[in-house]
């Protein structure tokens, strides 16, 4: 016989009257299972609350690298800033280097310019200095020359004290010297140390009977040195030894010290502009 809607109406009045007889059917219809669930959500609730625990745990440590992560990103803009200040610095020196750098080429080329500048006046000065050199050489021959044409000219006014009548003569005035060269007394060398004296002079020393004629050999300079008297009396010994009665001289507007003292030693006359003294 089929099972009505009114048997399924009795079945469940039947059940609310006898409990007892509901647990019995739950449990045929129920499977062991389905049984075990109430068991099975208290242990899901522990493992839900376990969870919301860690949950808990876990957004405390979330919030903690929260604050570290917001500690972190401050710092990063801290090292960002410090970081632009940094490059806008290197900027400013990169601009500095440049500026220096443009400076350094300016001065270089100052330098070139100046470089040259000192190249052509240590050009123009060695110039000046040869041509000083040349004038001053060109200015003691002029020196020399009219220190020469005055003992020439007036030679009584620097030997005055010892000799009167004084004349200037020419080497070949001396009839002996161009006969001695004629017969080779004279070396080459001896022939132009002579021909080289600077003046030959011819005068009257000494009173009385001891009143004679005699030749001074002069070389004349400006400031008289040992050379300068070895030559006057090199040049008179020369003309002694044809037999000519010659004193060596020299004359100047000073005489170095040495000199002075070879000229005593060698019995050579000095005669210092309008003064004379005998050595």
């Amino acid at each position: 016989m089929a099972f009505s809607v009114n048997d399924f109406k009795d079945l469940l009045q039947l059940l609310n009257s006898n409990p007892q007889w509901r647990d019995e059917l739950r449990r045929v219809i129920l499977a062991e299972d389905y049984l075990a669930l109430p068991e099975a959500a208290q242990v899901l609730m522990k493992a839900q609350k376990e969870m919301a625990e860690a949950i808990a745990a876990l957004s405390l440590e979330v919030k903690a690298l929260a604050e570290a992560q917001k500690r972190t990103d401050a710092r990063l803009e801290e090292l960002a800033e410090a970081q632009k200040r940094t490059e806008a610095r290197l900027e400013e020196l990169a601009e500095a280097q440049k500026r220096t750098e443009a400076r350094l080429e300016e001065l270089a080329e100052a330098q070139k310019r100046t470089e040259a500048r000192l190249e052509e006046l240590a050009k123009a000065l060695a110039e000046l200095v040869e041509l000083v050199k040349v004038h001053s050489k060109d200015i003691a021959m002029l020196k020399g020359f009219t220190l020469e044409q005055r003992f020439r000219l007036n030679p009584n006014a620097f030997f005055w004290r010892e000799y009167r009548k004084l004349r200037a003569l020419q080497l070949a005035d001396l009839d002996r010297v161009d006969d001695a060269y004629a017969r080779g007394e004279f070396s080459p060398e001896e022939w132009k140390a002579l021909n080289k004296l600077d003046l030959l002079l011819l005068g009257v020393t000494g009173k009385g009977e001891s009143r004679r004629e005699e030749y001074l050999a002069v070389e004349i300079s400006w400031v008289i040195d040992t050379h300068d008297v070895e030559r006057a009396h090199q040049r008179a010994e020369l003309l002694r030894r044809l037999g000519y009665p010659v004193r060596a001289a020299v004359g100047g507007t000073n005489i170095l010290d040495d000199a002075k003292l070879r000229a005593s030693a060698l019995g050579v006359f000095v005669a210092l502009n309008d003064s004379e003294d005998e050595l």
